[in-house]
């Protein structure tokens, strides 16, 4: 079966991944949203993320020994061994274990491996585990989220709960991490090497610190988050090549609340750059939409020049508009941009509806604007312009790579993705998006768009 954008699993919906990768397979398992269930687990796999297997449920059978949050999946000393968090009588938590030969089917787990010590820790956060190897210290590594004993109410001295193992059996329970100038505890942490240590962690979006040591001072870098809000709790997986990226977005309510539960993005490649983090969407992605798409244009005045694949319009007082045909539910739009004029605003208008008068009544904006040096989201009225829902920084200075991805047939509201000269990417639930017109505008300055081409699916 093709992979699907936005995948949303048919009896639930998409929650927390736990990608690994394993003998040529990337196993994307998740926390499932089901009605009257507690977080029960899912299971796709993929060899190439252009067809996918999705298997049964990993703990079909709920109850006792499984899982009720987020946990992680490694294969080691010869087995697939799952970690999860419980709760005894008490509501005191403890971490639970168990293998699978296979991956797909794990049992009820028995094995406790460790409880909570008040001496560590405070009993009412443990969730979350991710292990990984320390080849250095030949031992793996388990993080979880988990605040310290001495952390109190309000300190913003965040914490991430640390235990260690010769061989995934066998636990010591250690202090936690102090992460500095963060709430009380951090979720859904993630730890991998490249260059220094690098600690993914979900606090209002997915961030990312970095240190020379485990135990030394986990510092901030300069780009805090390549994907901004939207993207969240996201974990990777690495097959010794490139590191994939896996992160969800929430779904609307019938009254137009997000609410958790909802659809996995676009995988990433995950890279740290001079500047940190960089995401760029995985390189399958353009193969998922093979068929450019032709359409056809209208303008208002002589301002815009079309030859192939090349637009440009010089506009250096008031604004242009460019119309184009609808398109299809789902698309994706590349072009390279350069912009000139230091009060230049170029933006995009996708799920345009109600052209009148000439405008464009409904859709939603991707503004790129020069004196703010931002790309901004927003949703477009013609009366009532409202603020960002979302943004990420540019350089007008250097052409820019777009890729966006424009998908109104995701279950949970239509979902907008756009990369950003393969180092930033920007994703947002457009709780009123639908399919429509796709629009360009120029206002005091001039665009010139190359390679420009809109692709749809097979």
């Amino acid at each position: 079966m093709a992979f699907p954008i936005h995948f949303n699993p048919e009896n639930g919906w998409f929650g927390d991944p736990m990608p690994m990768w394993h003998e040529g397979v990337w196993h994307l398992y998740y926390t499932k949203s089901v009605p009257g269930k507690a977080a029960p687990w899912g299971h796709v796999s993929t060899t190439d993320f252009r067809d996918f297997t999705e298997h049964p449920d990993p703990f079909p059978d709920g109850g006792p020994g499984t899982p009720i949050s987020t946990g992680c999946i490694v294969y080691g000393e010869g087995t697939f061994h799952a970690f999860f968090t419980g709760t005894d009588e008490e509501r005191r938590p403890f971490m639970y274990h168990t293998v699978s030969e296979d991956g797909i089917y794990f049992p009820p787990a028995t094995d406790i491996i460790f409880r909570w010590d008040p001496d560590l820790y405070q009993d009412d956060s443990w969730r979350d585990p991710a292990v990984v190897f320390d080849p250095e210290a030949k031992l793996w590594r388990m993080f979880f989220c988990g605040k310290g004993a001495e952390i109190n109410g309000d300190c913003f001295d965040g914490g991430v709960g640390c235990a260690s193992s010769p061989d995934l059996y066998h636990w010591t329970l250690e202090k936690p991490l102090a992460i500095h100038g963060i709430g009380r505890f951090l979720e859904c942490p993630d730890v991998f090497f490249e260059k220094d240590w690098n600690l993914i962690y979900y606090w209002h979006e997915t961030r990312f610190r970095h240190s020379e040591s485990l135990n030394g001072e986990w510092k901030r870098y300069p780009v805090l988050s390549p994907d901004r809000f939207n993207f969240m709790a996201a974990r990777q997986a690495f097959d010794g090549v490139r590191r994939i990226l896996v992160g969800w977005i929430q779904r609307k309510s019938e009254n137009g609340e997000l609410i958790w539960g909802g659809s996995m993005l676009i995988p990433r490649e995950l890279r740290i750059g001079e500047k940190g983090p960089e995401t760029r969407f995985i390189r399958e992605l353009c193969g998922m939409f093979p068929n450019k798409i032709p359409y056809t244009l209208k303008t208002t005045d002589n301002r815009w020049e079309t030859e192939g694949d090349r637009l440009r319009c010089e506009c250096p007082t008031g604004g242009s508009m460019l119309k184009f045909s609808d398109l299809p539910e789902r698309y994706l739009i590349r072009f390279g941009l350069s912009l000139t004029g230091e009060s230049s605003n170029f933006s995009l208008i996708v799920g345009a509806t109600a052209v009148w008068c000439n405008d464009i009544e409904k859709g939603y904006q991707i503004i790129f604007d020069i004196p703010d040096r931002m790309i901004r989201v927003r949703r477009h009225y013609l009366w009532d312009q409202r603020g960002d829902i979302d943004s990420i920084p540019f350089e007008p200075e250097a052409v820019n790579e777009v890729t966006l991805v424009y998908d109104a047939a995701a279950p949970g509201g239509a979902i907008l993705e756009m990369e950003l000269n393969g180092k930033l990417t920007l994703t947002s639930r457009l709780t009123e998006g639908c399919a429509g017109a796709l629009a360009l505008t120029m206002q005091d300055g001039t665009a010139e768009l190359t390679g420009f081409g809109i692709f749809g699916e097979e």
